[in-house]
């Protein structure tokens, strides 16, 4: 799985580049995410404007990722296409995670 990266201040702002998270993909996401939190980085957005499906895999992957952050970090998705927000309401993980509709409103979010 291909992923970006910037700072932002504070923020690391990752955006995977595959249109999947899925059983393939999350193993080696869960690690490359995990890398950041090990360098430190406690504020997290996760851009996921490219990603066009997830599977119980992927979303395994986000709540460990959630788990590892603890109360010392914040893990905020952004960009989250139609049908994969239709699966983070039907398993009530948008009740879970900080959800934005775009990196900017994210950002915006952060800074305020």
């Amino acid at each position: 799985m291909m992923l970006t990266h910037h700072k932002n201040g504070s923020l690391v702002i990752v955006k995977p580049l595959e249109r999947r998270l899925d059983a393939d993909s999350s193993r080696y996401f869960k690690e490359k995410m995990a890398e950041f939190i090990n360098q430190g980085e406690a504020q997290i957005l996760l851009n996921l404007s490219e990603v066009q499906f997830i599977d119980s895999s992927g979303l395994g992957a986000l709540l460990s990722l959630l788990r590892q952050l603890g109360e010392q970090g914040n893990l905020m998705l952004c960009g989250i296409a139609e049908n994969v927000m239709n699966l983070f309401r039907l398993t009530r993980l948008n009740r879970v995670f900080q959800i934005y509709p775009d990196e900017a409103q994210a950002l915006a979010a952060v800074t305020s």
